[in-house]
């Protein structure tokens, strides 16, 4: 909650997280998946609507990609980016794989995936709600705040406080 507010290091503040679930079975992200995570109110009919204008769909997740995985499959989204747990014996190690997606890593990866599909910058919207979303909000044309932390919404050129993606679809009918 303190990096999401920008109040500490989002790289630091995941090591302490991540450490506390050493020893953790596999089976328990199953478990938290299937009974604490549910979709955003609306985000079907906002990834439907961007999936008919042919967009590139991507989340991009301070999170763990064993969770943005199975969103991505899900909405059937072009793709996801997040941490990775290391599991050793179908045991959490406490520890993650791979290069942090922290602040910085979400704006590289935005830009890289806006290159990648010749993307002009003024045509990228990116939806954040923490202050590790500020540089990816930033880099993109429009950048939404979205029941966002203080830190982010000061930082976007748009934001949203009620809790439906379909509210972020008139900034792309434009």
């Amino acid at each position: 909650e303190r990096a999401m507010r920008g109040e500490m290091d989002f790289d630091g503040a995941l090591k302490e997280r991540v450490a506390l679930l050493k020893g953790v079975p596999l089976e328990a992200l199953a478990a938290i998946q299937l009974n604490r995570l549910t979709l955003t109110q609306g985000v079907r009919e906002f990834v439907t609507a961007l999936q008919q204008r042919q967009t590139k769909t991507y989340l991009v997740s301070g999170g763990f990609d064993f969770f943005t995985g199975a969103f991505r499959r899900e909405l059937n989204l072009t793709g996801d980016f997040a941490n990775t747990l290391e599991i050793l014996g179908n045991r959490l190690t406490g520890r993650t794989l791979g290069e942090i997606v922290n602040r910085e890593r979400k704006a590289a990866i935005l830009l890289s995936l806006a290159h990648e599909h010749s993307v002009p910058r003024e045509e990228i919207l990116a939806v954040g709600d923490g202050a590790n979303d500020i540089d990816m909000v930033r880099a993109a044309g429009i950048g939404v705040a979205f029941c966002a932390k203080p830190a982010l919404v000061a930082e976007a050129s748009v934001a949203i406080f009620e809790r439906d993606m379909r509210l972020v679809l008139p900034l792309i009918q434009a």
